[in-house]
C-alpha cells in the first residue's frame, strides 16, 4: 500500500508536470521491470486508476522516469 501511494503521489506530479489540471482524466502507462512494484501496481489498479482519474492504456506522452523505494518506474500520461 506505500508502494501504491508512492506511485501515485509521481503520477500527479508528472500530471503537474505536463501542465495537465488535477481534474483532467488522462490515459496512464506504468511500466517497471521491479517484482514488487509490477504486483503492488497491479493488486491496486483500480485504486491508482480511481485517484489519478485514469484510465490504463498506451501511450507515451509527457514520459517520466522516478524511482520508487529504490525501483525504476516509467510513467507516460496524455490527456
Amino acid at each position: 500500500e506505500g508502494l501504491m501511494r508512492e506511485v501515485i503521489r509521481h503520477v500527479q506530479a508528472a500530471r503537474k508536470k505536463a501542465g495537465l489540471q488535477v481534474d483532467d482524466r488522462i490515459i496512464l502507462t506504468l511500466k517497471t521491470e521491479d517484482n514488487e512494484l509490477g504486483q503492488a501496481i497491479q493488486e491496486h489498479s483500480q485504486t491508482i486508476a480511481a485517484e489519478t482519474l485514469a484510465t490504463f492504456g498506451e501511450t507515451s506522452d509527457n514520459p517520466a522516469t522516478v524511482k520508487v523505494e529504490g525501483a525504476e518506474l516509467q510513467i507516460a500520461l496524455s490527456k
